[in-house]
C-alpha cells in the first residue's frame, strides 16, 4: 500500500452520525446512526475509538471482517415517470453502519483530493451543489449562444450502472486514483460480501455480491 490512511478527524465523525442520524436505514445488525451519536452524547467521546482506527487501518481480524462487510438487502417496486408500478424491482443494499460512518467520514476528509483526481468527468464528490452547479451550467451553455446558433445537450443514461458496475473494476480503479484506500476497501471487496435477504417463506437468504455498488 502506498501513502497510509488518515486517522478519522474526530470533527468529522461527529459530523457524519450527527447530519445522518435521523435518514439512514439500519444495517444487517439493526445499528442506527442514533446509537453512535447516542454514545457520544452520553459519554462525549467517539463510539468504539480503538474498533474504529483498526478499520481505518486495516487491523481488523479476519474472523470480523466479514460481519462489517455484510449488506442487508431489500426490494423497492420500481415505477415510470408518471408513478405507475412498472413490475420490475430496484434491489437496495443497506450495509453495516459502522462501515457506513467510517466510509463516509473517510470521504469527507480525502474530498479535495478527491475533486482533484476526478475533474473535470465528474460533479459530485468534494463539489458542494454539485447538481445544481451543472444544471445552471447547461442553462448558461444553451442561453449563451448567438441569435442563429443551435446548441445541443446530450444526455447519457447507464441503466442500472450502479447496480451492475463491476467490484474488481471499481478496486482497480481507486487502487489506480487512491492507492491510499486500497487496503480499507479490500476489507470488504477483497472477498465477495454477502447479500442477505428475508424469502417470502420467511428465511434469509444469502448470495455474493460481485456487483454493484453499496
Amino acid at each position: 500500500m502506498q501513502g497510509q490512511i488518515p486517522t478519522i478527524n474526530k470533527w468529522v465523525a461527529r459530523r457524519e452520525f450527527a447530519i445522518r442520524a435521523a435518514r439512514a436505514n439500519a444495517g444487517p445488525t439493526g445499528w442506527r446512526y442514533e446509537h453512535l451519536r447516542g454514545i457520544h452524547e452520553a459519554f462525549d467521546y467517539l463510539p468504539l475509538t480503538n474498533l474504529v482506527e483498526d478499520v481505518v487501518q486495516a487491523n481488523v481480524s479476519y474472523h470480523i471482517r466479514p460481519l462489517l462487510g455484510i449488506s442487508r438487502l431489500i426490494g423497492l417496486e420500481k415505477t415510470d415517470e408518471d408513478g405507475n408500478l412498472t413490475g420490475e424491482v430496484q434491489p437496495i443494499a443497506i450495509g453495516e453502519i459502522l462501515r457506513r460512518w467510517i466510509t463516509r467520514a473517510l470521504c469527507f476528509q480525502l474530498r479535495e483530493q478527491s475533486m482533484e483526481k476526478l475533474s473535470p468527468y465528474q460533479y459530485a464528490v468534494g463539489i458542494a451543489s454539485g447538481q445544481d452547479k451543472l444544471l445552471a451550467a447547461i442553462r448558461t451553455f444553451l442561453a449563451s449562444g448567438a441569435a442563429d446558433e443551435k446548441r445541443v445537450v446530450i444526455s447519457l443514461n447507464a441503466k442500472n450502472g450502479l447496480k451492475i458496475i463491476s467490484c474488481q473494476a471499481t478496486l482497480e480503479r481507486v487502487n489506480s486514483l487512491f492507492p491510499e484506500l486500497t487496503e480499507f476497501l479490500l476489507q470488504w471487496y477483497g472477498e465477495l460480501p454477502d447479500l442477505w435477504f428475508a424469502h417470502e417463506d420467511g428465511l434469509v437468504r444469502i448470495i455474493k455480491n460481485a456487483e454493484g455498488t453499496q
